[in-house]
């Protein structure tokens, strides 16, 4: 059987605070959404065109602790992790209803307030 990767790297500021859930045993998860924003030069018109993209991100454990306890809106970080593909039917239409996701497996604080006196955590 042939091998095979599943790796996702993105460099992005958080658009809201981290979302914080705790479980029934007791575990947090947080969800962060982090955009990122690629620019560029329009050939035709010379005129400097951009495009933002939003990434959920889901971490668990020592990641979800380091998002609730630094993490804030307008932070900027580094997130490497694998993408996974959720669907669900919408219980009003029936419809089915897909989204993606980004799990954090290690996680970089970039701002420079931040950096000496946070963690990264690779898991």
């Amino acid at each position: 059987m042939a091998k095979s990767l599943n790796s996702v790297q993105i460099i992005g500021n958080l658009g809201a605070e981290p979302d914080v859930l705790t479980l029934s045993n007791g575990d947090i998860v947080t969800t962060i959404s982090v955009a990122t924003t690629e620019r560029w030069i329009d050939k035709e018109t010379n005129e400097t065109k951009e495009r933002t993209d939003w990434h959920r991100i889901s971490a668990f454990k020592g990641n979800a602790e380091i998002c609730k306890k630094y993490l804030h809106k307008g932070s900027s970080v580094f997130i490497q992790g694998s993408i996974i593909y959720e669907s669900w039917e919408d219980k009003e239409t029936g419809e089915t209803k897909y989204s993606t996701k980004i799990i954090a497996n290690n996680i970089i604080l970039l701002d420079r307030n931040q950096t000496n006196q946070s963690p990264s955590l690779n898991t």
